[in-house]
């Protein structure tokens, strides 16, 4: 039984992943019901038609008033089995019409499913076509800034020429790259090509990794990362793909912490799941916005212009964690700060 529904909650999962598929069951549902309806509607009016023509027969056909009063009565019992009775025909008609509304949905998406497929061939083309340019002008930065020919001598010093530009530049070609893979893996997100491996891991450890990863991050960006440690806790996990997760959410704490700020990590078990908690004491989310931040492409008006971002973290967060039967929330008040639950179910 627990194998069935474990297959039953991964195609819940699935289809809550795949918007064309919810939107083609959904539009099956709504065309099923104007069919139904429509057909509903047409029996009524036939089962009318025959019971005035019934009524109209006894009273100039039948004389005697006995069989004339039979006559009606079976003719109504007759028109009420047709509207109400279900039979082998009945339920044959309804899945016949289901069938036909399934088609209609299919029919319908079809243009739209053919534009999305396009869309996410071109995110897969554009991430392709600009990593390897990237990707050279990033060595090429590395390569001048290794290259003793471009120091000079200040002051005793050796320092670099047009230094700061070359940082700038080299910091825009990184982002870019962090962009170009977010893309990316949008697209494979969309396309069900990105495999998850799963095995037994120490989530403790994986979140301690994860801190240690942002420490240097969150020491350029004069904030303090605090890591409260529980007991050791195990789940089943893709490790790689769940410490992304955790990096971005830990990237969103530092970023939008105020300077000297404090993001707090903490670990505990809730009966059978594992919760991890980060809390940030920045500048918050406003409420209108709390319901889109797991959307893609969306960024609060607040922060837009505070960090540059694609909007896409949040969103690629949300499916990892969905990927592992986990659950996710935010909790925010602007100007006080924000904290991000992580719920996972333990081994």
């Amino acid at each position: 039984m627990n194998q069935y529904w474990k297959l039953f909650a991964d195609w819940v999962i699935d289809l809550k992943n795949d918007p064309f598929q919810w939107a083609k069951i959904k539009l099956t549902i709504f065309y099923t019901a104007i069919l139904v309806a429509t057909v509903a509607a047409h029996l009524f009016l036939v089962g009318q038609e025959l019971n005035r023509n019934a009524l109209l027969f006894a009273k100039e056909g039948i004389k005697d008033p006995a069989a004339k009063q039979r006559f009606i009565k079976r003719s109504d019992y007759v028109v009420k089995q047709t509207l109400l009775g279900i039979g082998p025909e009945d339920i044959g008609m309804l899945l016949s019409i289901v069938f036909s509304s399934y088609l209609l949905s299919t029919i319908t998406l079809r243009p739209l499913r053919k534009v999305m497929q396009q869309q996410k061939q071109f995110m897969v083309n554009a991430s392709h076509e600009l990593r390897t340019p990237l990707a050279i002008v990033r060595i090429e930065l590395e390569t001048f800034l290794r290259n003793k020919n471009n120091y000079v001598k200040s002051s005793g010093n050796m320092m670099l020429r047009e230094e700061q530009s070359v940082l700038n530049n080299l910091e825009e070609v990184k982002r870019m790259g962090e962009i170009i893979e977010e893309l990316s893996l949008i697209a494979r997100i969309d396309a069900h090509a990105d495999i998850f491996r799963f095995s037994r891991v120490n989530l403790g450890h994986l979140v301690e990794r994860s801190i240690s990863i942002m420490k240097l991050y969150a020491k350029s960006n004069h904030v303090m990362l605090s890591w409260q440690k529980g007991k050791p806790l195990f789940i089943h996990a893709d490790a790689d793909k769940l410490q992304q997760a955790f990096l971005n959410i830990l990237k969103n704490a530092i970023d939008y912490s105020r300077k000297n700020g404090k993001v707090k990590v903490s670990l505990v078990k809730d009966g059978n799941r594992a919760v991890v908690l980060f809390t940030d004491y920045g500048i918050g989310i406003a409420k209108k916005d709390l319901p889109f931040v797991f959307n893609r492409f969306f960024r609060s008006s607040a922060t837009i212009n505070r960090i540059p971002g694609t909007g896409l973290g949040l969103a690629i967060t949300k499916w990892i964690i969905e990927r592992h039967k986990g659950k996710i929330s935010i909790q925010s008040m602007p100007g006080e700060g924000t904290s991000v639950a992580i719920s996972l179910r333990t081994l």
